[in-house]
C-alpha cells in the first residue's frame, strides 16, 4: 500500500512579501501490540518559506504612488482535521533562531606615514610624507535575523516568527524545509492541513516610497507621503491580507 496526499493549490497575495511551501513524507513507525507489532504511518511536515520587500502601486489624488514594504512579524497558524502534532514531534523549539550570512563592501581608509631626516651643515632636517590610500573590502559576516518558535495546542498549533528590529525593522531571507513537525492522522480517511500565514495591520511595515528610503525624502516629501500617502497604503495591504498572506493545503491521501 503506497500512501500519498492531496496538495490544494498554494495563495500568495504578495509573494515577495511572504511565501511558504508545504513538503510532505510519509514515515512508518512500529507500535508494540500485546499480540503483534504494527506498522503505523505518520506524516513529517517541513515547511519552505521566503520573507522580503514588496512593492505596491496605488493612486493618490489622481497620481500614482509606489510604497515598499514588508512584515515585521506574523503568524503561521494550522487547521488541523482529524491530525495531531505531539509536542515532543515539534520543530521550532523555543526561541528559535535563524541565522543568514551577509556580505557587504565597505570603504577602507589606510594612512601610510613615512618620515626621513636630512641632516646638512650640522642642521637636521625633517621631511614627512603621508599618503593615504582607499580601498575597498568585502566583509562576509554571519547574523540573527529573526525569531521563530511553536506555540498553541497539539490538534491547533501555531509558529510565530518576529524579526529582531536591532538588526532589520522587517523579516527578510528564505529557510527552506525546516521540520514543522511529525503529523499523527487519525482518519485516513477524512483528513486535512490547512496552513494559514496571518498578520496584523501594525505588523506591516512600509520602509520606501518611490523606491527612496523614508529618511531620504525631502521636507515636503514627508509630508505628502504622512499626511496622504502612508494610511492609504497601510489600509489597502490590511483589506487584502485580512484572512491571510499565503496559504497553503494538504489533505486525505489516496490507496495504490
Amino acid at each position: 500500500m503506497k500512501l500519498k496526499f492531496k496538495e490544494g493549490k498554494p495563495n500568495n497575495i504578495f509573494p515577495d512579501c511572504v511565501t511558504i511551501k508545504i513538503h510532505g513524507e510519509f514515515q512508518s513507525t512500529k507500535e508494540n501490540l500485546f499480540w503483534e507489532t504494527k506498522e503505523i504511518p505518520n506524516l513529517e511536515l517541513k515547511l519552505t518559506f521566503r520573507f522580503g520587500q514588496h512593492n505596491h502601486n496605488l493612486v493618490v489624488l489622481r497620481q500614482e504612488q509606489k510604497v515598499t514594504f514588508g512584515i515585521a512579524a506574523g503568524t503561521l497558524v494550522l487547521k488541523c482535521w482529524n491530525v495531531e502534532f505531539p509536542e515532543e514531534e515539534r520543530g521550532f523549539s523555543k526561541n528559535f533562531l535563524v541565522e543568514y550570512d551577509f556580505y557587504e563592501n565597505k570603504e577602507e581608509s589606510t594612512t601610510i606615514k613615512k618620515t626621513s631626516s636630512i641632516e646638512f651643515i650640522k642642521s637636521l632636517f625633517k621631511f614627512r610624507q603621508e599618503n593615504t590610500n582607499n580601498r575597498k573590502r568585502a566583509f562576509s559576516y554571519n547574523n540573527k535575523r529573526y525569531q521563530a518558535w511553536y506555540e498553541g495546542t497539539e490538534t491547533e498549533p501555531i509558529i510565530r516568527f518576529e524579526c529582531d528590529s536591532s538588526i532589520c525593522p522587517i523579516l527578510d531571507g528564505t529557510k527552506k524545509q525546516e521540520k514543522v513537525g511529525i503529523a499523527k492522522i487519525l482518519d485516513f480517511n477524512n483528513w486535512s492541513i490547512e496552513f494559514y500565514f496571518k498578520i496584523n495591520k501594525q505588523d506591516i511595515k512600509i520602509i520606501k516610497y518611490k523606491g527612496r528610503k523614508l529618511e531620504e525624502l525631502s521636507f515636503f516629501e514627508k509630508l505628502f507621503f504622512n499626511l496622504l500617502v502612508r494610511g492609504n497604503a497601510l489600509n489597502q495591504i490590511d483589506r487584502k491580507t485580512r484572512s491571510f498572506i499565503s496559504y497553503a493545503k494538504i489533505c486525505q491521501l489516496s490507496k495504490d
